[in-house]
């Protein structure tokens, strides 16, 4: 029973550091708490500084729908105006962060006819990979943190199989004198 538990221990803990694409998405409510839009930011919702950056919203209203021909879509980012474009439901915009760093993001949806309500989104987008203010790029490399976790399993593994053998070798040592 123990052999086999040793030998599953390193398979699941490499299917565990194995690495995947993240997508986590956020959700932000507008000023009036009255609608919600998911937000994704490429890559894998933790933007790198100095690549460009897909920001995307997706903005569901059940009794007017967000379109183009309905609203007319304004995103800021730090009080900086960015192209943003509308399809379908969605508000999609490409943007480069040009250092790490703390930014706002500013979606404005306003509406074509002045009956339907005009919406504002606000979210704090934190950027921690990339070009440093300095302008260095500090990220440590990909294969890092793989190598040290297998180093471990490895090392446990011989340990877990030298303590159930330790009888053996006690006994084998009492011999040899």
């Amino acid at each position: 029973m123990k052999k086999i538990l040793l030998g599953l221990l390193p398979l699941l803990l490499f299917t565990f550091i194995m690495p995947t694409p993240a997508s986590a998405h956020v959700l932000i409510k507008d000023d009036s708490h009255m609608l919600g839009a998911v937000l994704h930011v490429s890559p894998d919702d933790d933007p790198i500084a100095g690549h460009p950056s897909d920001l995307i919203f997706d903005v569901s209203d059940s009794s007017v729908p967000i379109t183009k021909n309905n609203y007319q879509a304004q995103l800021l980012v730090n009080g900086a105006q960015v192209d943003a474009s509308i399809s379908g439901s969605f508000v999609i915009a490409r943007y480069t962060f040009q250092s790490q760093g703390i930014f706002d993001l500013e979606l404005l949806l306003t509406p074509q006819n002045p009956i339907n309500p005009a919406w504002h989104f606000h979210y704090v987008q934190r950027v921690s990979r990339g070009i440093t203010a300095q302008g260095a790029i500090s990220q440590s490399p990909a294969w890092a943190p793989p190598l040290l976790i297998g180093s471990i399993t490895m090392l446990l593994c011989l340990l877990l199989l030298a303590l159930g053998r330790r009888r053996r070798i006690a006994a084998y040592s009492h011999i040899k004198k």
